[in-house]
């Protein structure tokens, strides 16, 4: 049997163990973190996403779990656009989908290891080095001083990865000014099961995501300066300045248990790893939360490569995958790092644009990922080029 070495447990990596689950592949997912769980925030899974798990017999099982969202309320001053998110994703089968990452990562856990013995997964275990990376067979070596030969090793172990550091030092995690406070929090008055509320003022924003049985993932987002966000000094959120926003997130953020802080990063150059070394989700392209797509993307990532690895030449199935997965994902990030830019230039909380134009916006920004991903990349649009 070919032995595969999955770096990170985090949405990515425990996907493309779900997705290799009956293959003739071997798989080990090692995870730094001493124990396997996601973090006790929400996410937002888009159409393309929900359509992984569909293929991996999962979506039901998430849907039950999660929440459908029906629309994306706006809130600027006085003024509000409310939008059907289904007209942003048109003819998708899935509706978008709220959840709990930790109720997710147990979906996906519990699923990658239903097939008894063909994947591993252990916790507390680091990654130290690769050797003979760009050989058909890397070598790993781990913090315990442990060494072991693989057929590939994929890494998915996020924004920071120590796979992608140890392949291209050159590719690293770049720090926008996008500061984010997440949170889950009960209760939440005047929100609809159904609604995705975000509030836009200038420099900030904040929002409430329906996690389903009366829970909303909460969400801070602050624009600092040039120079605040270089230092390593994060923003506090005062209690008057969070009353004076919304006392409903005030009331909130006084309940929040175990907020989840810090800043948005995209990685730049866009890497895909070397040889027999590969990158998925965050750890290859990560984008900002602005677009909702972390953890879609990474689900896409491990599906395309799964299926690109069940024929008989792994340096083959590789290729296609990078083929496969370059010009969506960079789609996507340009999409994100518009959005990014787009924040540093609104400096006042009005309106320059209807409902309808809004919608349509949102339809361009998700168009190309409406396209199956297993579809060959000469399908999509021609989205080439280089960030």
């Amino acid at each position: 049997m070919k032995r595969l070495l999955v770096v990170g447990a985090g949405i990515g990596g425990l996907t493309l163990a779900c997705a290799l689950r009956d293959s003739d592949w071997e798989v080990d997912v090692v995870e730094r973190a001493e124990r396997v769980e996601g973090l006790g925030v929400g996410i937002v899974l888009h159409p393309n996403g929900m359509r992984v798990l569909d293929a991996l017999g999962l979506a039901d099982e998430v849907a039950r779990r999660g929440n459908p969202l029906r629309r994306l309320e706006i809130l600027r001053g006085d003024q509000c656009r409310s939008i059907k998110i289904s007209d942003a994703w048109p003819g998708a089968r899935h509706p978008t989908t709220a959840i709990r990452r930790s109720d997710l990562h147990d979906v996906l856990g519990r699923a990658a290891l239903r097939q008894p013995g063909s994947v591993r997964i252990r916790s507390g275990t680091r990654l130290e080095g690769l050797d003979d990376v760009r050989s058909d067979r890397p070598v790993a070596s781990f913090a315990d001083g442990a060494r072991q030969r693989y057929d590939l090793v994929v890494g998915a172990d996020g924004v920071h990865s120590t796979v992608r550091r140890l392949l291209d030092p050159a590719a690293r995690a770049v720090r926008t000014p996008l500061f984010y406070t997440r949170f889950v929090a009960d209760s939440i008055h005047d929100l609809d099961d159904d609604t995705w509320r975000t509030t836009e003022r200038h420099d900030a924003a904040h929002g409430f995501i329906p996690l389903g049985g009366g829970r909303a993932h909460c969400f801070v987002q602050q624009r600092l300066s040039d120079a605040a966000a270089k230092t390593d000094e994060t923003p506090t959120l005062g209690e008057e300045s969070l009353q004076e926003w919304d006392p409903v997130l005030a009331e909130a953020f006084a309940r929040a248990e175990d907020p989840h802080r810090g800043f948005a990063h995209l990685v730049r150059p866009v890497a895909w790893g070397d040889g027999s070394c590969v990158l998925v989700g965050d750890a290859a392209h990560a984008v900002s939360p602005t677009l909702s797509q972390g953890g879609s993307l990474a689900a896409e990532d491990a599906l395309v490569l799964a299926r690109s690895l069940r024929g008989p030449i792994p340096e083959d199935g590789i290729a296609a995958y990078r083929r496969a997965r370059h010009q969506r994902t960079l789609w996507a990030y340009r999409m994100s790092l518009a959005q990014v830019n787009g924040l540093a230039r609104r400096t006042m909380p009005t309106w320059t644009i209807d409902t309808a134009a809004a919608t349509r916006h949102l339809a361009q920004i998700y168009e190309p990922l409406l396209a199956d991903p297993l579809a060959p990349p000469e399908d999509l649009p021609d989205l080439a080029g280089e960030v």
